[in-house]
């Protein structure tokens, strides 16, 4: 993992890379598509921190009561990323089924924006500039499409923009990085879910 001094500070660039992208990619999905994202925008970006955070204590515990500041330095690794990934996807799965609307209004759209945003800003900050210019030209394409047009994404295009995203991560070693997984992860939940629309629609 890499960090960054900020005095006597020093911050995962991953948590930057977070913050930036919840806020950028909110940001311009309001612009694009005129109405700001709803509460559970941060509230799931909440919850998959919180959880990431706090699995640590779970599988470090013997470490964590000797040394419990040692809490704001590290997270649950691999099987952080899983559990939070798996609850977030649940806490997601809870809304679709309340307001199926959502899915394809803010859900899918923000998705690819933080997957996209995210890789972009990580490549910036730990000097990785190459990966860091593709995944945003990718990222102002996704954002030019959005706002071209209101048409729902189907399940067919979801996936193809998800595997070109994860052909790009491959390309520079990146794919099965441990702060992938999450969003590889919640990717594959909304191609279950909209696979699964597809197949009620048929039926």
């Amino acid at each position: 993992m890499d960090y960054l001094n900020f005095g006597r500070f020093t911050i995962p660039a991953t948590l930057i890379s977070s913050i930036l992208t919840l806020l950028f990619s909110g940001f311009i999905f309001s612009r694009i598509r005129k109405i700001k994202p709803g509460e559970w925008y941060t509230n799931a970006y909440l919850l998959f921190f919180l959880l990431y955070k706090l699995s640590y204590i779970v599988f470090n515990f013997s470490l964590f009561v000797k040394f419990p500041f040692s809490l704001l330095y590290f997270n649950g690794g691999t099987k952080g990323q899983i559990i939070a990934a798996g609850f977030t996807a649940f806490y997601l799965f809870r809304l679709y089924k309340k307001t199926p609307s959502l899915l394809y209004r803010e859900m899918v759209p923000l998705y690819f924006l933080n997957f996209v945003g995210f890789q972009a800003a990580e490549g910036f900050l730990v000097g990785v500039y190459h990966a860091g210019i593709v995944q945003l030209a990718l990222f102002l394409v996704l954002a030019f499409c959005l706002y071209r047009t209101s048409s729902k994404v189907n399940s067919q295009v979801f996936l193809f923009i998800f595997l070109i995203e994860l052909l790009i991560l491959s390309l520079f070693e990146k794919t099965f990085m441990t702060y992938n997984i999450s969003f590889i992860l919640i990717g594959l939940f909304l191609v279950w879910i909209l696979y699964t629309i597809k197949e009620e629609k048929r039926n």
